[in-house]
Order: C-alpha cells, then structure tokens, then sequence
C-alpha cells in the first residue's frame, strides 16, 4: 500500500510560500527605497534649493551646497541669495554665470574663474588671491578692498568696476579692460599692465610702482597723486602733455632703478629728440 506523501507536500508549499513572501518583501523595500530617492530628488529641485539659499537660519555649509548645484543646474539669477563670506577656493567656476550676487567676503583664493561672468556682483573685502579671472566680465563689479594679489586677470573686461582700495600686487592685467573704473589708491605694484585700457579710469593715489605698461592707454584718465614710480610709463600712450611734464619730472629712472629700466628710458628720449 502507497504511503502517504501529503505531509511533504505541505511543508515544500510552505518554503515556496516563504520564498515568495520574502522576495516580496525585498520588492517593497525596493520600491520604498526609489519612491524616497525620487521624492527627495524632487525636493532638491532649483526652486526648492534657492529657498534653501535664502534662509537666515542656514549654515555656510547649506549654502554653499545649495550654491554649488543651483550653478550646475545653468541657474543664473542670484537676488536675494545669501551668499555672504562662503569659502569658494580651488573651486572650477569656468564659464559660470553669477551676474548681480553679492559675495562679499568670499574666498575665491587660487580659484578657477576663467571666463566667468560676473558683472555687477558686490565682492567687497573679498579674497581672490591667485585666482585666474582670464577672460572673464567684470563690468560694474564692485571690488572694494579686496585681494587680488597674484591673481590672472588677462583680457578680462573690468569697465565701470569699482575697484577703490584694491589689492593686486604682482597681478596679470595684460590687454584688461579697464575703461572708466575707479581705482582710487588701488595698489598695483609690481603688476603688468600691458596693453590694459584705463581710458576714462580714475587712478587718484593709486600705486603703480614697478609695473609694466607698454601699450596700455590713458585717454582722459585721472591721475591725481599716481604713483609711476620704477615703471616704463614711457611705453604708455593717450598722457596729456601737461601729464607727460609731471611724469618726466617726478618719475625719470634715477641711479637707484634698475639698469634696463634707465637704458629704455634714454632710448626712448633719444628717439623722441629726433
């Protein structure tokens, strides 16, 4: 007689039904997980991370994240964004867009803006010490007392910036855009400015010590007290004739300047008495 086989019959339909409630389970977990991601990735979206921007209550950190990934998403309207005092450096901002921001006291240190826009942003007290500003649109931007020493501003188009008080020791300004900026006791030293147009440019007490200007113009510039000190100033063009006066008496390389300095300076005046 057969026996009966009904109790393993039972017990193989009871793993088949563990199996499946397991993978069941592991199927709802699953699609807890991606309901959560998706409706946080939609809770990160541009609106909901410029509200992030704006809150009072939010760390620098906050911040700067929500900043970060507003700019990856092309995000380019900035008002009303605290933006304040964030640290920026070693940063990749090329070809970013952040027009009318206020970022005073930034720190955009050795950091990539080449080809940036940032026209009109209030960057005052800010430091941008070696930073690569190339290329970039700095018109109207108001740089008060900020740190620029060091920095690359080549081809940069600084026109109507306020730059009063500002630091660029040392900076690369060859072929800037300078038109009709305030530089008012800006310290230049030791900077080249080659082929820079500071036409219309207010350069009241700035320091120009030491700095490289062949080619650069100065149409129309005020130049109240600048100091041209050990500079080619001769090299220059768009002086006055009353300005050329001041230069020749206050600023001729005496026997303290550097040789090549005093050399250039006498070709140039034997060329001229021709």
């Amino acid at each position: 007689m057969p026996q009966d086989s009904s109790p393993t019959i039972t017990a193989r339909s009871g793993t088949k039904g563990k199996l499946w409630l397991a993978l069941l389970l592991v199927s709802l977990g699953v699609n807890v997980w991606l309901a959560k991601v998706w409706v946080e990735s939609r809770a990160e979206g541009p609106a909901e991370l410029f509200w992030a921007l704006c809150q009072t209550e939010a760390l620098e950190a906050e911040r700067k994240r929500a900043f970060l990934a507003l700019l990856e998403t092309g995000h380019s309207e900035w008002r009303s964004a605290r933006l304040q005092r964030l640290d920026l450096r070693g940063i990749d901002f090329t070809g970013k867009a952040m027009d009318g921001a206020d970022l005073t006291g930034c720190n955009f240190s050795g950091t990539q803006l080449a080809g940036a826009s940032l026209v009109n942003v209030e960057l005052a007290v800010a430091e941008l010490v070696g930073a690569d500003l190339s290329r970039a649109r700095l018109d109207g931007i108001h740089l008060f007392r900020s740190g620029l020493d060091q920095a690359t501003l080549t081809d940069v188009s600084l026109r109507s910036a306020h730059l009063q008080e500002m630091s660029a020791r040392g900076a690369d300004f060859r072929g800037a855009d300078l038109t009709d900026a305030d530089l008012l006791m800006a310290k230049l030293t030791g900077s080249n400015l080659s082929k820079a147009d500071f036409s219309g440019a207010d350069l009241e007490a700035a320091d120009l010590r030491g700095t490289e200007l062949t080619g650069a113009r100065f149409e129309a510039a005020k130049l109240k007290d600048t100091d041209f000190s050990d500079s080619n100033w001769w090299r220059a063009r768009g002086f006055t004739t009353q300005s050329m006066e001041r230069l020749k008496k206050e600023f001729t390389p005496g026997e303290a300047a550097d040789s090549r300095l005093r050399a250039d300076f006498e070709r140039w005046r034997s060329e001229t008495q021709r």
